[in-house]
């Protein structure tokens, strides 16, 4: 369901969105992130978000956690933006482009500089120190870590793909060519059947054309032997 509302997204809005609830309340926490971020209805938006982010989903508690910093929520945006910031990677749903993440755009190493320009605001210095240090150090770890994924993603698609090929393709020529040699006996079958019937049996003669010019009525019998009790012979 998730992957048929990703295809439909761009070209068939309403039928995507459909979709993506439809995996959203099956438990698919990607389409939960989809419907808290997009859509018009905002309060839908925010459950969705919500409910995305108690999930465990990164990127949901790092925009939740600014939806209520716009809103003037600074406790609770402060309380969703350390979960982004200390999330453990436990649901990473979906890799992220490698060189987004040395540019800094990874979602634990924004909500660490969220954290920074928060506590800025409310004059708390030395817990603003804290998480820059801590900031640089998220960055390095969501790197190695999206690397990582990277590499095994890769490696496990080319190993997959191999052992497919390996296996299927062999199966696919026997399968094809048992499914001649069938074709090619039923058919040898059918001939030698063919050849072993024998011919039709002739139909006996009902009878020989009486030489008779005579017509006979009903009650006289004909030149043949035969009387007819309906109609005149026909002989």
């Amino acid at each position: 369901m998730y992957r048929l509302a990703e295809l439909l997204t761009g070209r068939l809005a309403d039928q995507a969105r459909h979709w993506y609830r439809r995996a959203a309340e099956a438990g698919h926490l990607q389409a939960m992130y989809a419907m808290g971020t997009t859509g018009d209805d905002l309060e839908e938006r925010d459950r969705w978000l919500r409910r995305a982010a108690q999930s465990g989903h990164v990127d949901a508690k790092l925009e939740l956690g600014r939806a209520l910093r716009d809103r003037d929520l600074p406790q609770e945006a402060e309380h969703w933006l350390r979960a982004a910031a200390e999330d453990d990677g436990e649901q990473w749903v979906e890799p992220f482009d490698p060189a987004e993440i040395d540019a800094g755009l990874g979602p634990r190493h924004q909500a660490c500089l969220d954290l920074v320009a928060l506590l800025a605001a409310q004059i708390r210095f030395e817990e603003v120190n804290q998480w820059r240090d801590r900031a640089k150090r998220v960055l390095e770890w969501e790197a190695n870590v999206n690397r990582a994924f990277f590499r095994r993603s890769t490696t496990g698609t080319v190993v997959v793909t191999a052992v497919v090929a390996t296996a299927v393709i062999p199966f696919l020529q026997a399968l094809m060519s048992k499914a001649a040699e069938d074709a090619y006996g039923q058919a040898r079958a059918l001939v030698q059947r063919m050849l072993r019937r024998p011919p039709p049996r002739a139909r006996p003669a009902t009878g020989r054309r009486c030489s008779s010019r005579t017509t006979p009525t009903h009650t006289s019998p004909c030149a043949c032997g035969q009387t007819s009790r309906m109609r005149p012979c026909g002989h």
